[in-house]
């Protein structure tokens, strides 16, 4: 049995949170799905947007505090569960990015960037005890101080943009900069940066 152990923050590292292999995995692979659209066999269908579906999911993460966060790139929106789901197509819980689960509003909702607004997120990891997404086309990180446990919950700091309603390249600037990011994929999180 393998295990992974996620990083918290200093306070609480002295007692890590394991998830086993076993508890995401079965010898036939995984054990729970998330996210599938059954089409006929030939037919092209879009993805409708609910809570049980995922558009181009790009990155998942297993926080802290025991909640599953995903990316739904292609829905412009953060979905999250309170606890691992324990069976296939349990709908999320709750919705960052989008007026409400069944719209797909695009990006930022068809609306103003703002600390709640979406354009193509991509990675998710936990930070301490918040997490933090890769915004890509609105060009920042958004962080969370404390995972959140409503919709639409506001991210607390922004990475990449000198407030939360810009989203220029480089910060409108013709060069990059140790403040500003062009199209970040990815975070990550080492426990202490």
């Amino acid at each position: 049995m393998t295990e992974y152990t996620l990083p918290l923050s200093a306070a609480i590292r002295n007692r890590p949170t394991a998830i086993s292999s076993e508890q995401l995995l079965v010898g036939a692979g995984a054990r729970v799905i998330l996210g599938e659209q059954v089409q006929p066999r030939g037919v092209v269908v879009p993805v409708v947007p609910s809570a049980r579906t995922l558009f181009g999911p790009r990155g998942a993460s297993l926080m802290a505090d025991g909640s599953l966060w995903v990316a739904d790139t292609g829905h412009h929106r953060l979905l999250g569960w309170p606890t691992l789901p324990a069976a296939d197509g349990q709908p999320a819980t709750w919705l960052i990015g989008q007026p409400d689960f069944e719209r797909d509003g695009g990006r930022n909702a068809h609306g103003p960037v703002g600390a709640a607004s979406l354009n193509v997120p991509t990675g998710i990891c936990p930070v301490g005890n918040g997490m933090a997404v890769a915004d890509v086309w609105n060009h920042r990180v958004l962080i969370w101080n404390e995972v959140p446990h409503e919709s639409h919950a506001p991210a607390d700091l922004v990475l990449g943009q000198s407030d939360f309603v810009s989203a220029e390249i480089n910060r409108g600037a013709p060069q990059p900069s140790a403040s500003s990011l062009y199209w970040p994929y990815g975070v990550f999180w080492d426990g202490a940066r």
